[in-house]
């Protein structure tokens, strides 16, 4: 009976270190809402790993010229499609899960929360996504293309 435990075990030990969804290099533009109206269209350049999502967002900052801000995600498999995110610190800080070509995570941040979606079909990446916080809440949406 051990024997045929172990066995199950390494049997299933390569599905919980799989890459949880496609690698490779995306990039495209975005646009996010605000509650109030307001808009704005960005840059963006998103790389997954298959255990990492990193995100660089160009836009303007109010006519001050562009400003960018790089975020990474490390997503830690926790098994069958599930993982949790994990700060910097490895802390984890939010789950999520992919079920084929599409993921969905969410996580809570000083300040605030965020969740996203992601769409991958092909060579497109689709985003759509949004955080919330004391007195601010944002909305966005992605098309970007492999590179």
């Amino acid at each position: 009976m051990k024997r045929l435990a172990l066995l199950a075990l390494l049997i299933a030990a390569p599905a919980f270190s799989a890459d949880l969804m496609p690698q490779g290099t995306f990039k495209g533009t975005g646009e996010w809402h605000g509650p109030d109206g307001s808009t704005g269209r960005y840059t963006i350049v998103t790389t997954t790993t298959g255990t990492s999502i990193t995100s660089t967002y160009v836009y303007e900052a109010g006519g001050k010229g562009p400003r960018d801000q790089t975020l990474t995600r490390t997503l830690v498999a926790t098994g069958g499609g599930f993982f949790s995110v994990a700060d910097e610190k490895g802390a984890t800080v939010g789950r999520g899960y992919c079920l084929g070509s599409e993921c969905f995570w969410t996580a809570e941040f000083p300040g605030g929360s965020v969740e996203e979606t992601l769409r991958f079909d092909g060579a497109t990446l689709e985003k759509l996504g949004g955080k919330h916080g004391p007195g601010f809440a944002v909305a966005w949406r992605e098309t970007l293309t492999k590179q």
